[in-house]
């Protein structure tokens, strides 16, 4: 995983105090990104996942999520953040498969 993807999670993280729900997230939010860049779940699947993931971790750090504001502010933060998670990802599929495909040409003597 990117340090980019490490350093998202490690910001949303940020007011969470509990060591055994930081794992939890940050393994879930993982576990999100690497289906995706496996090909095992879409980009929409994954950003609704990722949204819904970070939705969760701002609703309960922030005292204003049941007001409606509150609540649109938190959608908003957690469509930016599942965002930049999606594009770090997608950045290192098209990384890994250059990476790749170099490596066959390396072995085949046409690069």
């Amino acid at each position: 995983m990117s340090a980019e993807i490490q350093r998202h999670i490690l910001t949303l993280l940020g007011d969470i105090q509990d060591p055994t729900m930081r794992a939890n997230i940050a393994t879930t939010i993982t576990l999100i990104v690497d289906a995706f860049t496996a090909g095992l779940a879409d980009y929409e699947e994954a950003r609704k996942d990722l949204i819904d993931t970070c939705e969760g971790v701002l609703a309960m750090t922030d005292p204003e999520a049941i007001t409606p504001e509150g609540k649109q502010r938190i959608k908003e933060r957690a469509e930016a953040i599942a965002d930049s998670i999606l594009k770090v990802a997608k950045l290192t599929m098209i990384r890994q498969s250059v990476m790749r495909r170099t490596a066959e040409r390396t072995r085949m003597g046409r690069f």
